[in-house]
């Protein structure tokens, strides 16, 4: 089977979604969470700890353009964190990129 991974950054909930089969064809879908609350730890190997003050320090098993698919909330919609957080995406991202945020 062929699987398709996503990184879910900032976005434990959606992660969940995967995890739980509720989404159609989710069962071929390999998903991790970039985060930085160290609760969510409990995922294992499919938790990431990120800060987004540090964009491309992640573990060195993450390769460039693994994901197929990067979720991002933004923690911040300040200039210096979307500017971070663009970098960990372009590097993440091999083909579809979801950026979430709300209007202040």
């Amino acid at each position: 089977m062929s699987y398709s991974r996503i990184a879910c950054m900032s976005m434990p909930s959606v992660f969940q979604k995967p995890k739980q089969r509720v989404v159609e064809g989710s069962d071929g879908v390999l998903a991790v969470v970039l985060e930085y609350d160290h609760r969510f730890a409990t995922y294992g190997q499919e938790f990431i700890f990120y800060d987004y003050k540090e964009p491309l320090t992640l573990p060195e098993d993450v390769a460039s353009q693994s994901f197929y698919i990067v979720l991002a909330d933004p923690t911040y919609l300040l200039e210096e964190c979307l500017t971070k957080v663009t970098q960990t995406v372009k590097y993440l991202a091999k083909v579809k990129v979801l950026l979430c945020t709300e209007a202040i």
